[in-house]
């Protein structure tokens, strides 16, 4: 009987055995490698086993015209939901949620496809929010990125997330300024509404937001508190 190779086997044949190899070796963290409980593509991207975060996109694009439209959709979702640095491939994310495929519900659940649908049929504008951290000189505006917030308050978290309380910025030691944007889309460029983490995220690209403001954020009394 002819074994089948799995697309993991397939993969690490096709030249990326010394990327892959090293990550499936120092990332086992406990993961049984001759079990494929779900579907190869979800043990592929399973969440800190194979891959680092930053390897996400690398590897979805270079392996997702192997996918067929639902497993493309639900492993999309799962690979944003998971990485920290959505700014580092921005072309490649843009195209991903830009993709032609049909389907682009099965990035959603049932209730987040109910409520895109009331921000669809919506036809004011809506207000959604985008928190970042402004580094100091290079006043960058942020307003090139695709993940927002329909939560004003979740958005000046995530501004002010990362700062001490002298104003650097801890992951980066940079000095900087907290700011959150604020501007206006129509729900039918809305890519997604995603909820999971219970960030009411709104899924956009960047060229269909008209930014009304970019405000400067005072730091939470009780992070300049703690510091003191």
């Amino acid at each position: 009987m002819t074994h089948k190779k799995t697309i993991l086997e397939q993969i690490q044949e096709q030249g990326d055995i010394e990327i892959f190899g090293k990550t499936q070796q120092q990332r086992t963290r406990g993961m049984r490698r001759q079990h494929i409980i779900r579907e190869e593509w979800d043990e592929l991207f399973e969440p800190e086993m194979l891959l680092l975060r930053w390897e996400y996109p690398l590897y979805f694009n270079k392996y997702n015209h192997r996918m067929n439209d639902s497993t493309y959709w639900r492993i999309l979702r799962t690979i944003w939901s998971h990485s920290e640095n959505l700014h580092e491939n921005p072309r490649l994310w843009k195209r991903f949620w830009n993709s032609k495929r049909d389907g682009k519900q099965g990035a959603m659940t049932g209730h987040e496809n109910w409520l895109l649908k009331q921000l669809i049929e919506n036809e004011n504008p809506i207000v959604i929010y985008r928190g970042y951290q402004q580094i100091v000189p290079f006043y960058q505006t942020d307003n090139a990125r695709m993940s927002w917030t329909l939560n004003k308050d979740l958005a000046k978290w995530f501004a002010t997330r990362f700062f001490n309380a002298t104003g650097i910025i801890m992951t980066t030691g940079s000095l900087g300024v907290p700011r959150v944007l604020t501007g206006y889309c129509s729900g039918k460029d809305i890519h997604a509404y995603i909820n999971s983490r219970e960030e009411d995220e709104i899924i956009i690209d960047s060229d269909k937001v008209e930014i009304i403001s970019n405000e400067i954020q005072k730091l939470p009394k009780e992070k300049i508190n703690n510091e003191m």
